[in-house]
């Protein structure tokens, strides 16, 4: 609950209902939908003496109304609260680093230096130079899927390297190495 508070004044009333009880019932039904809106309608208080004979065009004009209006105090009761940065001198775990922390404006480079970090490559997307540049690292091991891998699969019979993805366009090369040291996870790289 937002502690906001919206009313709706009916002017004139309608006809007093012959059965109370369903017209209440009614009226609570209509008003409680929320539909597609932010709101969601916990309880509806029915404060009237007598209960009165509304139309569901006039319900669903009221309900709209309402949240209408308190979408609009929520708007005008809304305080922005604003928070500082704290400074953190933590330093990164390396003194170098390369394409792969994509440093492609000065805001990242400057988190860098302000970091300890002494050696940036430029973002892949922005580095003028991309020979022989890494292009993509995966645990997806080709030799593996094409049943040659030594160190899994046992293969003899190995297909000579380096090995090659190839599309309409292009030709990368793959090299493949071990992810991890003393792990069990081989994986490749391509080359452009």
């Amino acid at each position: 609950m937002d502690g906001i508070e919206s009313s709706y004044v009916v002017e004139p009333l309608p006809e007093v209902a012959n059965n109370a009880e369903r017209a209440i019932s009614n009226i609570e039904k209509q008003l409680a939908k929320s539909g597609t809106t932010m709101f969601s309608v916990e309880n509806v208080d029915f404060k009237y003496e007598q209960a009165y004979l509304f139309r569901m065009s006039e319900l669903n004009e009221i309900r709209r109304a309402l949240f209408e209006k308190h979408k609009q105090h929520k708007i005008k009761s809304f305080a922005r609260k604003d928070s500082t940065m704290k400074i953190q001198d933590i330093p990164f775990p390396k003194t170098e680093v390369d394409f792969t922390e994509n440093i492609s404006n000065e805001k990242a480079r400057q988190f860098y230096v302000d970091h300890g970090v002494e050696k940036q490559e430029k973002a892949l997307e922005i580095n003028q130079d991309r020979e022989n540049q890494l292009l993509m690292t995966t645990r997806y091991c080709i030799k593996y899927e094409l049943g040659s891998c030594e160190r899994f699969q046992g293969a003899k019979n190995t297909p000579p390297e380096p090995l090659y993805l190839e599309d309409q366009n292009r030709k990368y090369k793959t090299v493949a190495r071990k992810i991890m040291q003393n792990a069990d996870v081989c994986g490749s790289q391509s080359v452009k």
